[in-house]
Parts: structure tokens; C-alpha cells; sequence
């Protein structure tokens, strides 16, 4: 590819299935840019899902152990980044609960529509799910902190030990509400 041409997807070059093109005026978004140290993967990740929504094959531990690799290489260690990420990532979820309501036929809150209850039934694995995550996410955080207060070398050694008991309550109640297989949270 010569400097004068832009990739297929790109910003300068929109693909036939681009997005942007082909979205209904109320339907949510969420963009992937190039230079993400996901993005590659989780394209290739949706490229997978698809073609095995389409019947072909599918292997679950290989994709498993690909994110993993991802996710190793590309850390993030600076304070500011990471503030930035999770900020991103939760806005992520925002956009991923409006699709869930765009495909169920609800109202975009977003567009200040009044929002009528929509009879449906609940999935209570999609819940369990969503459960989980939330605690998983506390979890984190919470042992995220302790690292923290005792990297700074806290003196409260009674008020560590109970904050390491909450995280241990967290992650058995993480593995009680987690219905995958394989997602668990191990010890240590």
C-alpha cells in the first residue's frame, strides 16, 4: 500500500458495511481506532464470533489464550492512563447496555424519549453475568487499594487484614454468581 492510499475502514476510505454509512439515526456505535493495543485482537475476536455464529469452527481456549497474551503485553502502568482507560471502558459498557436496549426495541434514554417499562423476560444468566462483573470489578479495585496503602506502608496492619478479608468475601462471592465455566477467581 502506498502512502497515498488509506485502508479500507479508515476515516479517508470508508468500507461498504462502514458504521457510520449503515447505522440507523438511533442506533449506538462503539468505534475502534488503529492504534488501540486491543483493537487488532478484538476484531479478530469478532471475526471469530462471527463465523461461528455462521456454524464454522470455533475454539474457545485458543481465543482465551490469545486476550491473555494481549493483555499481559499491553498493561497499563501509569496512573493517568489508567484513570483514562477505565473511564473509557465504562463508557464502553454504557454503549454495550444501549445496543442490548437498541436490539430489545427499548427507548434511548440519550434521546431524552420517555421511558415506558418494556415487557420482557429476565435472563437470569445474563444477569448472573452482569452480577458477577460488577463484584469482579469491585474486587479489583478493592485489592487494587490494599496493594496500594501498603506499598505507602500503612500502619493500621488490623485495618489491612480486614480489607483482605473483604476481598476474599468479594471473590467467593464472584464465584458463587459466575455461571461460566473457566471464569472463576483463583486465590492468591
Amino acid at each position: 500500500m502506498s502512502m497515498s492510499e488509506e485502508p479500507v475502514g479508515s476515516k479517508d476510505n470508508p468500507s461498504p458495511l462502514d458504521a457510520y454509512q449503515t447505522a440507523a439515526p438511533d442506533e449506538p456505535i462503539f468505534t475502534l481506532q488503529g492504534g488501540d493495543p486491543v483493537s487488532e485482537l478484538l476484531v479478530l475476536f469478532w471475526v471469530e464470533l462471527a463465523r461461528a455464529r455462521c456454524g464454522l469452527a470455533f475454539d474457545p481456549l485458543d481465543t482465551c489464550n490469545k486476550l491473555a497474551r494481549v493483555i499481559r503485553e499491553s498493561q497499563v502502568k501509569d496512573d493517568a492512563d489508567r484513570n483514562n482507560l477505565l473511564t473509557r471502558a465504562t463508557e464502553a459498557e454504557q454503549v454495550a447496555w444501549s445496543m442490548k436496549d437498541y436490539k430489545l426495541g427499548r427507548p434511548s434514554e440519550a434521546k431524552g424519549e420517555d421511558v415506558k417499562p418494556v415487557e420482557y423476560r429476565l435472563d437470569l444468566h445474563d444477569y448472573r453475568i452482569y452480577a458477577a462483573g460488577r463484584v469482579s470489578s469491585a474486587f479489583s479495585e478493592l485489592h487494587e487499594a490494599a496493594e496500594k496503602l501498603e506499598q505507602l506502608g500503612y500502619p493500621q496492619k488490623r485495618t489491612l487484614a480486614k480489607i483482605h478479608t473483604e476481598i476474599g468475601r468479594l471473590r467467593t462471592l464472584y464465584n458463587e454468581l459466575e455461571p461460566r465455566p473457566g471464569m472463576q477467581l483463583r486465590n492468591g
